[in-house]
């Protein structure tokens, strides 16, 4: 999707463009797909799995091979979550949100090695670190990739903060 297609798809949408204004797009996103949000010491806890302890542990590794393997481990511990595609999506939102584009990518591309098809949260997700790093071409790069694979989008998807005045 070019930015003159997401101005057109925003003027003939004019309520995605208000819900984001007053903040009901991205960010502030919780409740039960992220299951029931933060619980206590900055831990992010779905089904059992901390999020923010295995972000922590795929941070310290030092290359593409050590992120593999800390995310097989937590895929064998946790397989419903992962199977359920929402492990992935809090896993990429947590890298957002440490601005880490590196190991974002590094997930990224092991969503693909392992042949988990990619759902329209995961790529709001990495969307989303896009944007936050200010990386907006690989935004709508990955917008494009959605277009191309029939993955369908959704509110999220159609009002990134990076096109929003």
């Amino acid at each position: 999707m070019t930015f003159r297609e997401y101005r057109r798809y925003m003027e003939e949408n004019p309520q995605l463009q208000e819900q984001n204004n007053r903040g009901g797009g991205r960010g502030g996103r919780r409740g039960s797909y992220h299951g029931g949000g933060h619980h206590g010491g900055g831990s992010h806890i779905i089904k059992g799995m901390d999020i923010q302890a295995l972000v922590d542990r795929l941070q310290r590794a030092n290359n593409q091979a050590g992120v593999a393997h800390e995310l097989e481990l937590a895929r064998e511990k946790h397989r419903e979550v992962f199977e359920s595609g929402k492990a992935l999506t809090a896993i990429i939102s947590s890298v957002a949100r440490r601005r880490n584009m590196n190991l974002a990518k590094a997930i990224w591309d092991w969503i693909d090695h392992v042949g988990i098809p990619k759902n329209t949260f995961h790529y709001n997700s990495m969307i989303s670190a896009c944007e936050k790093v200010k990386d907006y071409r690989k935004a709508l790069n990955l917008m494009n990739e959605m277009k191309e694979k029939n993955i369908a989008k959704n509110e999220v998807t159609y009002v990134p903060k990076c096109f929003v005045s």
